[in-house]
């Protein structure tokens, strides 16, 4: 076994794929790696790193269209999105991970026909909502 010491309270060690926990806590319990306000200094600061990369973003679109940005504009693309991309959008948001798992369930407990049947079920709510909103974008 290492010796844990200096700035981390806790060591992992990688060795042939597995990985140990060496405890370096007074009661022998294992102490996370870093300290708390490490974790939030990484949030608040990529937070605020991708919020002005957006903003520097949303300000060279707007010096390279020489037009003025509206909250319209920038909430609905400039009504400029295809039927392909809103369909998109609509699938990839009522695909999350609990349906990904239970269409593998289902590919598992009743073979390849288990997950075409559980998207099936899915599919006819979804084509119905894309051809709603592709009637409110217009």
């Amino acid at each position: 076994m290492l010796p844990c010491g200096g700035f981390f309270s806790a060591c992992l060690v990688a060795a042939l794929g597995t990985v140990q926990v060496i405890a370096g806590g007074a009661n022998g319990e294992a102490q996370p790696p870093l300290d708390q306000w490490v974790g939030w200094l990484v949030v608040i600061g990529f937070g605020l790193f991708f919020s002005f990369l957006a903003v520097g973003f949303a300000k060279l679109e707007e010096r390279a269209l020489v037009e003025t940005m509206t909250s319209e504009q920038f909430n609905t693309a400039g009504r400029n999105v295809g039927a392909g991309l809103i369909a998109a959008v609509i699938v990839s948001q009522w695909t999350w991970a609990a349906t990904l798992l239970q269409s593998a369930n289902m590919g598992w407990r009743v073979g390849i026909a288990g997950p075409y049947w559980y998207a099936a079920g899915a599919s006819v709510q979804i084509l119905l909502f894309s051809v709603l909103a592709i009637q409110v974008k217009r």
